[in-house]
């Protein structure tokens, strides 16, 4: 999971070793359904489902609408019973700051998994090749401490994917290692609880960063219409 333009396709594409699926390099994002892909090592001893989510932040559809296209295929293959090993949430190492849309995207994704899911969330950050090492080293300290030292304190860990197909593995192997499935926040909301997902903790702040930012591009609509302000001529 994560924003768009993160890397969750090129990661997908680098572990299962995918050649002919294309990624999306425009500056509008396409409309992006839910993407199972089975990936199996080099030298075939693991096979694990990676699934390909649309990415927070989109162009086209407010993250309300791709949280509500992650949860009905959380819930489905909840209720099939097939086991989630983890999460993996990446985010690129080469934005210099942290946006408020990249914020909101995160307290989302907190929100839909929960701190006792965390155990079995991984942060991977990306576009490595991008940076400096020491500014990527520094930025990725920043992270840790200022914006994901609670998901960090709750069990979640951190690691670099660097696009090669060795650092890919090396993600996924260690997930394997822990031989663990985990029920999910939203799970357990949706499912147990029998809550909708407008009442959930990700849908309350999906719907939030929504409405906030509706309610700003009608203040910056209205400005632009407001008449510019006319002042008397003075002799």
């Amino acid at each position: 999971m994560g924003v768009t333009g993160a890397g969750k396709s090129t990661f997908i594409k680098t572990a299962s070793g995918q050649n002919g699926e294309s990624i999306n390099h425009q500056l509008r994002s396409r409309p992006a359904p839910i993407r199972p892909v089975r990936a199996t090592n080099s030298n075939g001893s693991q096979s694990v489902v990676l699934v390909d989510t649309p990415g927070f932040n989109d162009t086209t559809r407010s993250d309300l609408e791709i949280l509500t296209t992650i949860s009905d295929y959380l819930m489905k293959t909840y209720k099939k019973k097939a086991k989630l090993a983890a999460i993996i949430y990446l985010h690129k190492i080469s934005d210099n700051r942290m946006s408020g849309a990249v914020m909101r995207n995160l307290r989302t994704f907190r929100n839909l998994c929960g701190s006792e899911a965390m155990p079995n969330v991984v942060i991977a950050t990306t576009m490595w090749g991008e940076v400096e090492k020491d500014v990527g080293e520094q930025r990725e300290r920043e992270l840790m401490s200022d914006f994901w030292n609670q998901m960090v304190a709750d069990g979640c860990t951190t690691e670099r994917f660097d696009d090669t197909y060795e650092s890919a593995w090396g993600i996924i192997r260690n997930i394997v290692q822990k031989n663990t499935a985990t029920t999910l926040q939203i799970h357990t909301e949706m499912g147990a609880a029998g809550k909708a997902l407008h009442n959930t903790a990700a849908g309350i702040q999906a719907n939030d960063a929504t409405r906030n930012v509706s309610t700003s591009l009608m203040m910056r609509f209205r400005n632009w219409l407001r008449p510019p302000k006319m002042h008397p001529y003075r002799f």
